[in-house]
C-alpha cells in the first residue's frame, strides 16, 4: 500500500487550524494564571469563570470577527517562509483597523452597562458600597478590547511565530511573575501550576512539529509522512509522562533542602528562639515544637505530613547518590551501567520506530543502533579549486576548466552557484558579506527576471546545508543552467 504523503510547502486546512488552535490555546494558558491571581481577591469563586471561560470566549470572539473580515474583504495573510531571516511582516494595522475599532468599542459598552448596573443596584438598596468613580467598570472593558484585539492579531500570525524559542522566554517571565503575585496577595498556586503543565504541553507539541517542518523543508524535498509526525508527536508524549514522573522528585528535593536550611537555621539560632526560659521545657513540648518550625509552614507544597513524605524521599535519594558513588570509587561500574542504558534506550526507540510503522515488517535500519563510521578519500582537486575560489575567473574558459575539473556533483554544483552570485553582484544587485542565500534570491527577483533564483537557491541550500544529494541528471541541469548564465555575462 502507497503511504500518504504531505506536502509541508501547502499544508492542509486541518492541520493549520488544528496546530493554530493550539498554539492560541497555549498563549490563554499564561494569560489565565494572571487574571485569576488578580481578580480572586475581588470576586472571589468568580475569577475561574473569568479566567477558563469568559477570556477565551472574548479572543476567540476577536479572532472570528478578524477571519470573518477577512474573507469578506479578501484580505490574504503573509505566509510563512519558515526562514531565520525574518523578512515577513504579518501584522497589518490597516487590514485590522475596522475590526480593532470594533473591539474597543465593545469595551466602552461593557464600561457602560457595568456602570449603569451598578448604580441601579444601589438606587435599589441592594448595594450599599457604589461609588461613582470606582475602576470597576473601566477594567472590565478594558479586559474586553485587550482579549478581542488579541485575537485579532494572532489571526495575522502564522502558527510557528506565536509559539517558539523567542515567545517562550517572555511567556516563562509572565509565569513566574504571576507566582510572585500569588504570594502577595495570598492565593494558592494550584491553579497556576494546572495552567502551566497545559501550556508547556501545548507548546512542546506545537514546537516539535514545527520543527519538522522547518528541518524538511530546509532538507529541499518538502514532503512528509504521518509516521514522521505520529512518531514525534509519541516522543513528546513520553517526554511530557517523564517530567510529570519526575516531578515528585525534584519537590522531594526541593523540600528536603528546605527542611534542611531550617534545621541548620534552628541549632544555629536556636537561643534567640527558644529563649533561655524555655530551657527546661518537657522533652516533648520541645519536639513538637522542633517538627512545627521545620515541617511546618509548607502551604505552597501540602501539608505538614506531605512534606514529611517528601523529606524522607528526598533522604532515600540522598543515600542511594552516595551508595552509587562509593560503588564507582571501589569499582568501574559506570560505564557498564552507561553502555546498558544506551542499549536499553536504543532498542526502545527502535520497538516504538516498528511499533508506528504503516507496514506490516520494518526494512529500516536504526541509526543509533547501527552507526558505522566511514572514511572517505577527499578529492584533491576539490581542495585545490576551492584554494583558488576567492580569485575570480578572468573568462569563461578558465571558468568552465576549474569546474570539469571537479568531480562531486555536488561541489560542482556550489562552485557554479559561487561564480553566479559573483557575476549577479557585478551587473544586478549589490552584495554584502552578510547576504544569505534567501536574502540574495530576493534581490535578483527584484531586479532581474528569468534568472532561475529560486530553483538554483533551492538547491544549493540542498546541497551546503542539508547535505541532501540531488540526483545526478537533475544537478547537471541546474549547473548547466548557471553556466549559461555565467557565459552571457563574462
Amino acid at each position: 500500500m502507497k503511504k500518504r504523503i504531505e506536502d509541508i510547502s501547502s499544508p492542509s486546512v486541518a492541520f493549520d487550524m488544528l496546530f493554530k488552535f493550539l498554539s492560541c490555546a497555549a498563549l490563554l494558558a499564561v494569560a489565565a494564571p494572571i487574571i485569576h491571581s488578580l481578580t480572586c481577591p475581588i470576586i472571589g469563586g468568580w475569577a475561574v469563570f473569568l479566567a477558563l471561560v469568559l477570556s477565551p470566549l472574548l479572543f476567540g470572539t476577536g479572532y472570528a470577527l478578524q477571519a470573518l473580515y477577512g474573507r469578506v474583504a479578501g484580505i490574504k495573510r503573509t505566509a510563512s517562509s519558515r526562514s531565520y531571516e525574518k523578512l515577513e511582516k504579518y501584522f497589518k494595522l490597516p487590514d485590522a483597523a475596522l475590526t480593532i475599532t470594533l473591539g474597543a468599542g465593545a469595551g466602552m459598552a461593557v464600561t457602560g452597562f457595568i456602570s449603569r448596573y451598578m448604580r441601579a443596584q444601589f438606587e435599589a438598596g441592594i448595594d450599599r458600597a457604589y461609588d461613582k468613580s470606582s475602576l470597576i467598570p473601566f477594567l472590565a472593558g478594558l479586559f474586553c478590547s485587550v482579549f478581542i484585539i488579541a485575537g485579532i492579531a494572532a489571526w495575522f500570525y502564522p502558527r510557528g511565530y506565536i509559539i517558539n524559542l523567542r515567545s517562550l522566554i517572555p511567556c516563562l517571565v509572565v509565569i513566574i511573575a504571576d507566582f510572585m503575585i500569588n504570594i502577595t496577595f495570598g492565593v494558592g498556586q494550584e491553579f497556576l501550576v494546572a495552567c502551566t503543565a497545559v501550556f508547556m504541553l501545548l507548546s512542546a507539541i506545537v514546537m516539535n512539529q514545527n520543527h519538522i517542518v522547518d528541518v524538511i523543508n530546509a532538507s529541499g524535498t518538502g514532503d512528509i509522512t504521518p509516521r514522521v509526525r505520529f512518531y514525534n508527536l509519541l516522543a513528546v508524549g513520553i517526554f511530557c509522562l517523564f517530567v510529570v514522573v519526575t516531578m515528585p522528585i525534584a519537590l522531594s528535593v526541593i523540600v528536603g533542602l528546605m527542611v534542611l536550611g531550617r534545621m541548620f537555621l534552628l541549632f544555629v539560632l536556636r537561643n534567640s528562639i527558644v529563649g533561655e526560659e524555655n530551657d527546661f521545657v518537657d522533652a516533648n513540648e520541645q519536639a513538637s515544637q522542633f517538627e512545627s518550625n521545620v515541617f511546618g509552614k509548607f502551604s505552597d507544597f501540602g501539608s505538614e505530613s506531605q512534606a514529611k513524605f517528601y523529606f524522607i524521599i528526598f533522604m532515600l535519594l540522598l543515600l542511594t547518590v552516595i551508595f552509587f558513588f562509593i560503588i564507582i570509587r571501589r569499582r568501574n561500574v559506570f560505564r557498564i551501567i552507561f553502555d546498558f542504558i544506551n542499549k536499553v534506550f536504543s532498542n526502545i526507540l527502535e520497538f516504538l520506530t516498528n511499533l508506528f510503522s504503516f507496514n506490516k515488517f520494518s526494512t529500516e535500519k536504526f541509526a543509533l543502533s547501527n552507526y558505522r563510521d566511514t572514511e572517505e578519500k577527499v578529492d584533491k582537486k576539490a581542495i585545490r579549486e576551492y584554494s583558488k575560489a576567492d580569485q575570480p575567473a578572468r573568462s569563461y574558459g578558465e571558468f568552465r576548466r576549474r569546474l570539469d575539473m571537479l568531480t562531486d556533483a555536488g561541489e560542482r554544483l556550489k562552485f557554479a552557484y559561487k561564480e553566479l552570485i559573483r557575476c549577479w553582484g557585478e551587473i544586478y544587485i549589490r552584495l554584502n558579506i552578510s547576504d544569505t542565500p534567501a536574502e540574495i534570491k530576493r534581490k535578483i527577483e527584484e531586479a532581474a527576471s528569468g534568472t532561475d533564483a529560486e530553483l538554483i537557491t533551492r538547491a544549493f541550500e540542498a546541497v551546503k546545508y542539508a547535505e541532501h544529494d540531488l540526483p545526478p541528471a537533475e544537478s547537471h541541469r541546474l549547473v548547466e543552467i548557471m553556466c549559461a548564465q555565467i557565459k552571457a555575462r563574462m
